[in-house]
């Protein structure tokens, strides 16, 4: 579309490590990060037209618990500052606001906000941050500046999240949680929650960090919401992706905060038929995962029919 910069849809496609193993297992596995903690590519438009979708479905795209905004607001400006630092070719931040040339918008730090061009893209996001507060709007901002989805964490709690590809949960019942209640319903997580002091006190004092995490769903919705409705599917095998998470860490220790960022890729499980290797490995951890394992992850209505296409 015209609309969109063309620089952007000349970027290299992202694209993770395939990091299936070959048993099901729920680890606080961490490694220092050493790329950029923010991917643009090729697909940032279609990303961000999905996202401006699913906000007319909420009232607001971040949902908070924070009592101190003014603090809240420092560390929203502070990822702005990353996020220009990491892509000055597409964000310029100084004093006064924050220009992103992909969305055709300016926001000043007084939480105004201007069009830098004349699409009807910037046009839509201008109306859709125009109806919020001041907070909202920076948050909005800065939730439709990246392809990831962006978790604030004060402490060992949950103070800030705006996420709109989750995998199978509800953002809205995650806010004001801390990281152990957050993880505790998740099936075979003892270890990660026993870890879950030394994993936020990492977060807040240490890193960057990045961990990767795969899962399988059915459909190509980069949101995985329960309340979505699902597709009434014909063939199983040409629904089923591969979706994988890439997720990192940044702490602002001054503000007793640190940013958690999640990077969800879709990639066609039929994409694995011409390699073995990978498709003995899922079927290794399908097998591997208990009844408890695949009720928790909705798999256990497909399971049979994946390992037969897999083997």
């Amino acid at each position: 579309r015209a609309e969109y910069n063309i620089l952007v849809l000349e970027l290299p496609p992202f694209s993770p490590p395939f990091i299936v193993s070959n048993a099901y297992r729920v680890l606080p596995d961490m490694a220092l990060l050493k790329d950029r903690h923010l991917q643009f590519d090729a697909q940032f438009y279609t990303y961000l037209e999905r996202k401006l979708e699913l906000l007319h479905m909420q009232p607001y795209g971040g949902w908070r618990s924070s009592k101190n905004e003014t603090a809240l607001e420092q560390a929203l400006w502070q990822v702005l500052e990353k996020l220009a630092l990491e892509w000055p070719e597409f964000v310029q931040i100084n004093a006064e606001g924050v220009t992103h040339q992909l969305l055709g918008l300016r926001l000043s730090r007084a939480g105004k906000l201007e069009r830098t061009d004349s699409s009807a893209l910037s046009k839509r996001i201008l109306e859709r941050l125009e109806s919020g507060n001041p907070l909202e709007r920076v948050g909005d901002f800065l939730g439709l500046s990246v392809q990831e989805d962006l978790v604030l964490m004060h402490g060992d709690k949950s103070e800030w999240l705006h996420v709109l590809f989750p995998s199978s949960w509800k953002p809205q019942e995650k806010i004001g949680r801390s990281f152990a209640e957050i993880h505790r319903p998740v099936v075979h997580s003892k270890k990660l929650v026993k870890a879950a002091p030394n994993v936020v006190k990492a977060m807040l004092e240490r890193g960057p960090f990045e961990r990767f995490v795969w899962l399988l769903s059915v459909g190509n919705d980069l949101s995985q919401h329960p309340d979505l409705k699902k597709l009434d599917l014909e063939n199983l095998i040409s629904q089923t992706h591969l979706r994988f998470e890439r997720q990192t860490t940044l702490a602002f220790p001054t503000l007793e905060r640190a940013l958690f960022t999640i990077r969800v890729t879709l990639q066609p499980l039929t994409d694995l038929k011409i390699d073995l290797e990978k498709r003995q490995k899922l079927a290794r951890v399908l097998r591997s995962m208990d009844s408890a394992a695949l009720e928790y992850r909705g798999y256990t209505h497909y399971r049979d029919a994946w390992l037969e296409w897999l083997e």
